[in-house]
C-alpha cells in the first residue's frame, strides 16, 4: 500500500535539491519537462543526468511568469512536495517504484516540471520517492492548480491495486476517527479535556505506528517548538508564523476558550491545542507565559534552533522539525543547557535505576537515558548548545544595594556575604562585631 503525503514549498527549489541529492544518497533520479526528460530520451545514458540542475531550472520558469511573487496577500506556494511511501508488505523495489512513480506523475501532473529522487534511507531500508513539483503549467504558464487533491491519492491507490500491490480505499477510513477528525475541522466534542502532557488519540497511533503522515503530529511539533521558545504570546504567533502553522480563536460558543491551530495552506485541518495535549491549550500556555521561572533555552541557543527549523519547514524536512522539537521538549523538562548536562542528567539517572525496585521502574528509567542520549548526538550534530553551560549574567545592583554594598566593603566585607543579604542589615552583624 503506497502512502501519498503532499507537502507544499514556499521557497526556491535549491534547498530541496540540496537536501535530497546531499551526500550522493539518491538511489536514482527521473524527470520530466526538463533539460531531460523521460519520455523524450528514453535509452539515453543515465549518466547524463547528473549534469541536469533541475532546481534552476524549476526556479527559472516560474520566475519567467511570475509565479514566485506573492498571490492573493500570501507567499506563493512555489512548489509541491509529494513523498511517495511503499509498506514493507508490498515488498516493492526500485524498479517497481520507479515504475509506479513514473506513471503517476505522467497521469495526473504531465504538463509540469517533475523530479523523482528516490532514497532508501529509512528505517527499513525501503525504497520510497521524492516527487518535487514546480508550481507551474509548462503548456499555460498558469500556477498549479489541484481542486481535489484527495483524487491524487485515489489514483494511486487505484494503481497499486492494477500491479497487486495494497491499496487504499477510503470506504476503510470512513468510520476511522482520524479522518473524522479531518474531515469536520475542529475538534469533536465528545472528546472532552485531555490531562496528558501529550495527547495521542487511537487514531493518530495508529497512523504513526503505520509510518504514515500525520498532520496532526507535524501541528503537535511546530506549535511545540513555539511554546519552547517563546517568552511570551507575542513571540509565540511569531514562531508560529515562520514555522507556516495559523492559529486562531476557537468559538465564543465553546466551553472553554482555546487555541485552533492549523498548517498553512492546509486551512481545512484544524486542532484545538488541548485535543494536542494539556500543555498546548491556550489557557496552560498564557500560564507558562506568565512564568518567568519556565525553563527556556539562552537567546544564542534559541537561534540555532529557529534557524534549524525554518530551514527545515522551507524544505519540508518533517524527521529533522520533530527532532528539533522532541529535543527542545527534554531539554526543558531536565534543565539542559549545555552538552555536560546530559551527563549529570544521565548519570543521576543511572544511579536512580540501580535502586529501582520493580522492573517497571528500570525500565522506564532506561528510556529516559536513552532519550537523553539520543538528543546529546543531535545536539552535538547541529552544534545546538555549548559544551558548557553558560555561566549566569552578572547580577546588576540597584542604586540602593550598590550604596550597601560600598558601606560593607568599608566595613571589610563584600557584597554578597550571606550574613548580611539574608537579613538585608546595612551593619556587620552582631558574630562580626564581637570578633
Amino acid at each position: 500500500m503506497p502512502i501519498l503525503k503532499p507537502i507544499a514549498g514556499h521557497t526556491s527549489t535549491a534547498r530541496i535539491e540540496a537536501y535530497l541529492e546531499k551526500n550522493g544518497r539518491a538511489l536514482a533520479r527521473d524527470f520530466y519537462n526538463l533539460s531531460w526528460d523521460e519520455n523524450q530520451m528514453a535509452g539515453y545514458d543515465e549518466a547524463m543526468k547528473d549534469g541536469v540542475h533541475w532546481s534552476q531550472e524549476m526556479d527559472e520558469l516560474r520566475a519567467s511568469y511570475g509565479n514566485d511573487l506573492p498571490h492573493g496577500g500570501r507567499r506563493a506556494r512555489t512548489f509541491v512536495h509529494y513523498v511517495m511511501s511503499p509498506t514493507p508488505e508490498d515488498n516493492l523495489n526500485l524498479e517497481q517504484l520507479r515504475e509506479l512513480s513514473r506513471a503517476w506523475v505522467q497521469k495526473y501532473l504531465p504538463d509540469y516540471q517533475a523530479a523523482i529522487i528516490y532514497h532508501d534511507d529509512n528505517q527499513n531500508g525501503i525504497p520510497h520517492a521524492h516527487i518535487v513539483i514546480n508550481n507551474t503549467n509548462v503548456v499555460t504558464g498558469l500556477r498549479i492548480q489541484i481542486p481535489n487533491p484527495f483524487e491524487l491519492n485515489r489514483g494511486l491507490q487505484d494503481m497499486a491495486e492494477q500491479r497487486g500491490f495494497g491499496y487504499l480505499r477510503d470506504e476503510v477510513d470512513a468510520d476511522d476517527g482520524f479522518g473524522k477528525l479531518a474531515s469536520k475541522g475542529d475538534e469533536p466534542a465528545t472528546l472532552g479535556l485531555s490531562k496528558q502532557e501529550y495527547y495521542l488519540s487511537r487514531a493518530e497511533r495508529r497512523v504513526l505506528e503505520s509510518g504514515e503522515y500525520s498532520w496532526v503530529n507535524d501541528i503537535r511539533d511546530r506549535v511545540s517548538m513555539a511554546k519552547n521558545l517563546a517568552r511570551n504570546e507575542s513571540e509565540f504567533r511569531q514562531i508560529l508564523d515562520m514555522l507556516e502553522v495559523d492559529v486562531d480563536d476557537n468559538s465564543p460558543k465553546a466551553n472553554r476558550a482555546d487555541w485552533i491551530y492549523s498548517l498553512r495552506d492546509q486551512g481545512a485541518r484544524r486542532v484545538g491545542g488541548k485535543r494536542l495535549g494539556y500543555t498546548f491549550g491556550k489557557e496552560a500556555l498564557q500560564s507558562r507565559f506568565a512564568r518567568s521561572s519556565a525553563a527556556r533555552p539562552t537567546i544564542a541557543a534559541s537561534k540555532n534552533f529557529m534557524a534549524i527549523a525554518v530551514q527545515a519547514t522551507e524544505i519540508n524536512d518533517l524527521v529533522e522539525l520533530h527532532n528539533l522539537a522532541f529535543t527542545l521538549e527534554l531539554n526543558g523538562r531536565y534543565g539542559i543547557a549545555g552538552i555536560d548536562d546530559y551527563a549529570r542528567r544521565i548519570s543521576s539517572l543511572e544511579s536512580k535505576r540501580e535502586h529501582a525496585e520493580t522492573p517497571r521502574q528500570k525500565d522506564r528509567i532506561a528510556t529516559q537515558i536513552a532519550q537523553l542520549e539520543r538528543a546529546r548526538e543531535f545536539v552535538r550534530e547541529k552544534a545546538l548548545l555549548p559544551q558548557q553551560r553558560p555561566a549566569r549574567p552578572k547580577r546588576q545592583l540597584t542604586p540602593a544595594q550598590k550604596k550597601v554594598a560600598a558601606q560593607r566593603n568599608q566595613a571589610g566585607y563584600t557584597y554578597g556575604d550571606a550574613r548580611h543579604i539574608d537579613r538585608g542589615y546595612d551593619q556587620p552583624s552582631r558574630d562580626s562585631r564581637s570578633r
